[in-house]
């Protein structure tokens, strides 16, 4: 019997990823130029969806040539959805029954058949007869933001990505790159490619620095490193990031990446606040190194079980309670008031962003410190 192959879900970019890497496994590196692979575009922008099932049947039915096995890769199909659905057209509707009908009968030993591209349904009945053929199927997934799991997801996916290349991300820099890319395999794989790249091969750690110093300058990445930066206290580093926002507002003609970056100056600032809080209830002592927190005891863990720095891990941990470390108090409490303030005056209009911004880091990071 022959092999049938699924790769679906909402993840484009990892779906034709995951493709081209079995057919790469099946038919090899140079594999437009296998003979015994023939690929259906489905994503064909001059055929309609019934002309290009069309295809895929024909390419089904025909016999190897000159060849003892034949591979048939129906390559990011763009209309699983429209093609399964009630309302599909007349001609699509009798081209797909005709697919249906080839894959009710097993398959020839000598083929093997390939389907990639978004939309398959799993509880409608194509995909539930592609499972019963025997289909080994792969469903690939944007992580989502509003998951409680989401930065646990993405740090997995970016270490294995990592992991395949001989390469290790530093916690720092796995956090820096799931700030800056959000969900988008994409960006995502693009981003570390770059930085592999940049590294060469005998690096076989990713440094923040490095995601910085190589990492496009999108918003997410310009937002992460205008949070840092103030709360290291380096006002060069924050008024340069300032400027270069203003220059892709002014290209954009408008939106709200200055009150995005506030929010995620917030957030990081709410993190050192909690960190002193999680710190305090360890009792933590006055100094610690840098393996701190991979020596605490199981059972201690286990009694302090919503301690937010036990829930990270161990090195971003200790990064954190050093940071935290050098905020008073009472400082800590006037930043949080420059926040709001600076946060009031952007959603309220009650100044120009540009000299919002330099005045709150100026403040944050000026001469009393």
């Amino acid at each position: 019997m022959g092999k049938l192959y699924l790769i679906s879900g909402n993840d484009e970019f990892a779906i034709k990823a995951r493709a081209r890497a079995l057919v790469v496994k099946l038919a090899g590196e140079e594999f437009e130029d296998n003979p015994a692979l023939e690929i259906v575009r489905g994503d064909a922008e001059d055929l309609k969806a019934e002309a290009i099932v069309g295809n895929f049947l024909a390419a089904l039915r025909t016999p190897p040539f000159l060849n003892p096995e034949k591979i048939v890769w129906l390559r990011s199909f763009a209309y699983f959805e429209a093609a399964t659905a009630g309302s599909a057209s007349e001609a699509l509707l009798t081209v797909m029954k005709g697919v249906q009908e080839f894959f009710k009968e097993p398959l020839p030993p000598e083929l093997t058949v390939i389907m990639d591209g978004p939309g398959v349904d799993q509880r409608k009945a194509f995909f539930k007869l592609l499972k019963t053929a025997g289909a080994e199927c792969d469903f690939l997934r944007k992580a989502d933001l509003a998951s409680r799991d989401f930065a646990q997801t993405q740090n997995e996916r970016i270490q294995a990505i990592a992991a395949a290349a001989g390469k290790r991300l530093e916690p720092a820099a796995v956090d820096y790159l799931i700030a800056a890319v959000g969900s988008d395999f994409g960006r995502l794989q693009s981003e570390l490619e770059k930085i592999f790249c940049f590294l060469g091969e005998e690096a076989a750690v990713v440094r923040v620095e490095d995601c910085r110093a190589v990492c496009s300058q999108t918003p997410e990445a310009l937002s992460w490193d205008f949070a840092d930066a103030l709360a290291e206290r380096n006002p060069a580093a924050a008024l340069r990031i300032v400027n270069i926002l203003m220059q892709q507002l002014r290209s954009q003609r408008g939106g709200n990446l200055e009150l995005s970056m506030l929010n995620n100056a917030v957030r990081t600032f709410q993190d050192i606040l909690k960190a002193k809080q999680a710190a305090a209830e360890l009792q933590l002592p006055r100094r610690i190194g840098s393996n701190y927190f991979s020596t605490i005891p199981d059972e201690r863990k286990k009694a302090l079980p919503g301690n937010m720095l036990l829930q990270l891990h161990p090195f971003r941990a200790f990064k954190l309670v050093e940071r935290a470390g050098s905020f008073e108090d009472a400082e800590l409490a006037r930043d949080f008031d420059l926040l709001l303030e600076a946060n009031r005056r952007l959603v309220s209009g009650g100044g120009e962003p540009r000299i919002v911004l330099e005045q709150l880091i100026l403040k944050i990071t000026g001469a009393k410190r």
